[in-house]
């Protein structure tokens, strides 16, 4: 239909509901022919489209009242008067201009666009709103414009498990706010398709750790889709749920405005899964095993933590290590994982690295001064070098023993010399419970091992250690 209406030399609107004698600006905006789904087409593809009013006066041409109907449309001027120019505008822009439009059908909604996303499906009728749902997974086979996820989560009525949702907007009332949403040149290059994991995204994508300013809040990850005017970058809620598979997060605790918030992380990944629906997902089978019995760095009193390795099994959210997951029986995770503190005083400061080693048959830690040399560099490729690790290789054993200067160290306390002070750092281990968050109603307590530590200030003279007072971050 959108073909046929492109082709045609002129399209007459005959607006039944516009009284003859009125002003066009005063009652235009009122005719039920600009709330309608499948005239939306009719409206974008002909170059010519001429309007009557209920006694077929003649009330003007598109291209004459193009400013008028973009007032209220919210359809650019330039796109009414140059149809080919639709296919240039990011999805979620065009699908705003549906989302104030109605059909009687709940599949209609979702057909009356296919000729503007350029997309052929067959029409199912009786699939109800699957139908808007089969539209956006045919249009991700040939567009990789990010906006398609520019939906407002608040304007959806889709339904998820507690704080969690699909992917996928349920309908084009979604996208209303989404009007000036345009993709970034840089997110052209990634790549996403559907599997039976969920929505595969790979050739790098910007995703953001957050860390709110309320002190009490907890982390939150942000997938950038695409930027708003004034070039402020747009971006979507996620929650982690394994190692590389996330959701997005319908209410989020974080901040979207990033004046609220600093944002911790931000950067370039390769890959990533992200789930597009809950229908047969056991979500409360995905938060628990990761999380359970695994490294837990809660915020600590006199530290601040900067960084950890590896950072794909890093959840910032839940502040955890997760396990990775198994696909065999007897696949072994892997042993050591290790964490970054900032400690200042004043204007001195110093990087402490723990090194999580749960291989021996008791765990323990181990630290260190970081950022010695190279040594951050030689932690995060010596961590899980197991094939250096056998002595049996002397000369491959050596040369590991050098790069790995973290794996003989099991100084706890740690002396630190901060200016003229000098300070005995500790660290230590304690089962401990976690809420993990985002089921709401389905929160749970997971048991798992939490990281502690305390700071003592070592007097000069005496060399008694006092417990250190207040809060360094």
């Amino acid at each position: 239909m959108f073909n046929w209406y492109r082709e045609a030399a002129v399209c007459y609107v005959f607006l039944e509901d516009f009284p003859a004698n009125f002003e066009i600006g005063d009652r235009l905006y009122k005719c039920r022919w600009f709330t309608r789904g499948w005239t939306l087409q009719e409206l974008l593809a002909p170059e010519c489209v001429e309007f009557y009013d209920q006694n077929w006066n003649f009330l003007g041409a598109k291209r004459d009242l193009d400013d008028i109907i973009s007032t209220f449309t919210k359809i650019p001027e330039h796109i009414l008067q140059y149809p080919n120019l639709v296919r240039y505008e990011s999805i979620a822009v065009r699908m705003s201009w549906a989302s104030h439009r109605e059909t009687k059908r709940k599949e209609d909604m979702a057909y009356c666009l296919l000729g503007i996303f350029d997309v052929n499906m067959p029409l199912i009728y009786g699939e109800g709103t699957k139908a808007f749902r089969r539209l956006q997974e045919e249009i991700i086979k040939r567009d990789n414009d990010f906006t398609i996820f520019g939906w407002n989560n608040v304007l959806d009525d889709q339904s998820g498990i507690g704080d969690l949702v699909g992917v996928f907007a349920s309908s084009p009332a979604a996208f209303a706010a989404s009007s000036g949403l345009h993709l970034q040149p840089k997110e052209q290059a990634t790549e996403f398709s559907l599997t039976n994991r969920g929505l595969s995204l790979a050739g790098g994508m910007l995703l953001s750790c957050r860390v709110p300013h309320a002190e009490k809040a907890k982390s939150g990850y942000f997938l950038a889709i695409g930027d708003s005017p004034g070039s402020v970058t747009r971006e979507i809620p996620l929650r982690k749920l394994t190692s590389n598979l996330y959701c997005r997060i319908r209410d989020p605790e974080i901040p979207i405005h990033r004046l609220l918030c600093d944002v911790k992380r931000a950067k370039f990944f390769n890959s990533a899964y992200i789930v597009t629906d809950f229908h047969h997902l056991d979500v409360a089978g995905l938060l628990a095993p990761p999380r359970r019995e695994a490294l837990h760095v809660p915020k600590q009193r006199h530290l601040r933590l900067v960084d950890a390795t590896p950072e794909s099994l890093w959840d910032d959210t839940d502040a955890i290590f997760l396990h990775p997951q198994c696909d065999f029986l007897h696949t072994r995770y892997p042993s050591k994982v290790a964490v970054e503190f900032l400690f200042s005083v004043d204007t001195s400061y110093d990087y402490i690295g723990v090194v999580y080693d749960s291989e021996p048959k008791f765990p323990c830690l181990r630290v260190f001064r970081s950022r010695v040399g190279d040594s951050k560099r030689d932690l995060t490729s010596t961590l899980h070098d197991k094939e250096a690790r056998d002595p049996r290789d002397g000369d491959k054993y050596k040369e590991w023993m050098k790069q790995g200067p973290w794996y003989t160290s099991y100084s706890s306390p740690l002396e630190l010399k901060l200016g003229s002070q000098t300070f005995n750092v500790t660290f230590w281990l304690e089962a401990s419970k976690l809420k993990v968050s985002g089921m709401r109603h389905h929160d749970k307590d997971i048991p798992v091992v939490s990281l502690n530590s305390k700071v003592d200030l070592i007097s000069a003279r005496s060399e008694t250690a006092y417990p250190l007072q207040g809060r360094f971050d």
